[in-house]
């Protein structure tokens, strides 16, 4: 699992998108999203772009947003991507990828 924290924008955005490149497997990755507290269009583009570098089957799975991020992910439509799965708080929700445990803190 990747946890973000503080604000995902043009500054961290880069930091973000490595990290998950990083943590891809097969199945995809699972990202916690519960300490970040800001995202811009940057940091939804680095979602998109890992979404759709994945192999068939694999998922991104956007754990605990807060209800500012899901409102955005509504908006921008991130929450009906084919590779993109959204899920609330507890481990045993369908979706779950594998951990491979990484971190990024956009804190300013």
């Amino acid at each position: 699992m990747v946890s973000l924290a503080g604000e995902i924008d043009m500054a961290t955005s880069g930091q973000m998108l490595e990290a998950l490149r990083r943590s891809l497997g097969p199945d995809g990755v699972t990202v916690d999203l519960s300490a970040v507290t800001f995202m811009d269009s940057s940091g939804i583009h680095g979602l998109l772009t890992v979404a759709s570098s994945l192999e068939p089957g694999g998922l991104l799975v956007l754990r605990n947003p807060s209800p500012h991020l899901l409102r955005l992910f509504e908006i921008v439509g991130l929450d009906r991507h084919p590779n993109i799965t959204v899920a609330g708080m507890g481990s045993d929700e369908p979706g779950a990828v594998p951990s491979t445990d990484a971190a990024v803190d956009g804190s300013p």
